[in-house]
């Protein structure tokens, strides 16, 4: 603070004890395992103790016809999808229930 005053970048008075009134802290942000992460949201949404539009948000309709559009299109296009591997390092078959009854009702690109 000091320098900056000093180097004219602070505008205005400054009070010589400005220092003993101002403190900087960088935020904290706890660490995050982002598997456990997404493994509790996973379970959540098998559980039935949240639901997608808790998660996704208002248009998670949308959100995941998004998703099932990329799905097929790189599915089309001889592309895998993320949704398709598996840890192992193999491939899923994706569900038809799961993916073209969503694409099939859509009659347009999403924007």
């Amino acid at each position: 603070m000091k320098w900056s005053v000093k180097n004219g970048d602070v505008k205005g008075y400054v009070a010589d004890d400005i220092m003993d009134y101002v403190d900087w802290t960088w935020a904290h942000i706890d660490d995050m395992d982002e598997v456990a992460h997404q493994t509790g949201i996973r379970l959540a949404l098998e559980n039935g103790t949240k639901t997608y539009k808790e998660i996704i948000g208002q248009d998670w309709k949308e959100q995941l016809a998004q998703t099932a559009y990329e799905h097929q299109w790189m599915t089309s296009h001889g592309l895998t999808h993320p949704a398709d591997l598996m840890v192992s390092g193999g491939q899923t078959q994706a569900s038809k229930t799961a993916v073209e009854t969503v694409v099939e009702e859509r009659t347009e690109e999403p924007a």
